[in-house]
């Protein structure tokens, strides 16, 4: 089997996960936070055990919303990732949660 790295996984392989190029602590509230996204990174994995939060990829200009009501077209591209293959072209991510709590976002190459 392999993870998300390419790694293989298995009995006697403790270290299959590389030292991260970067990690940021980020503190969500209702309002959008701007994370930039390493120059090579990959990969981003996500550890924020306390609640819920979303995610946009794109440049600096991009803004996470919450949706208000069920059915609408919103800007998230994801809920709760727990991790991600990234677009070479996404300079940043915007994170939003609809109450504050806060957690890391780990970037592989």
């Amino acid at each position: 089997m392999r993870n998300l790295l390419g790694s293989t996984v298995g009995v006697g392989n403790a270290a299959f996960i590389p030292t991260p190029l970067s990690s940021y602590w980020v503190e969500l509230t209702s309002s959008p936070t701007l994370v930039p996204i390493p120059a090579g990174a990959k990969y981003a994995v996500f550890s924020f055990p306390d609640g819920n939060y979303g995610v946009v990829y794109g440049d600096e200009n991009v803004e996470a919303e919450i949706p208000s009501t069920s059915g609408i077209p919103t800007a998230l591209n994801d809920w709760n990732p727990s991790q991600r293959l990234l677009s070479p072209t996404n300079t940043h991510m915007s994170m939003i949660a609809p109450e504050a709590h806060d957690g890391l976002v780990s970037f592989y190459t």
